[in-house]
């Protein structure tokens, strides 16, 4: 069976799943609250944001946010967050 990486979009806290979905919520171990963990594969399309295409304040954006940018620029379709 299959596992996929989720990463705490605050500190990178990585935990695996046997399921495959955008998201999971739950409470972080580093005591970063209760977030969306994010599947990793989709956080590294993020990185592939054209420095262009970035705004100004790309390393203060939360990963939800840049996540929403790779989905404007094309680089995350729907089909990945399915």
């Amino acid at each position: 069976m299959a596992t996929y990486d989720y990463v705490c979009p605050d500190c990178g806290n990585t935990v695996q799943r046997n399921y495959r979905v955008p998201s999971i919520v739950r409470n972080c171990e580093n005591d970063c609250g209760f977030d969306h963990y994010v599947r990793a594969d989709l956080l590294a399309k993020v990185e592939q944001v054209p420095e262009d295409a970035r705004p100004d304040n790309w390393a203060d954006l939360s990963e939800s946010h840049k996540l929403l940018v790779a989905m404007r620029e094309g680089i995350v379709d729907l089909s990945d967050v399915q």
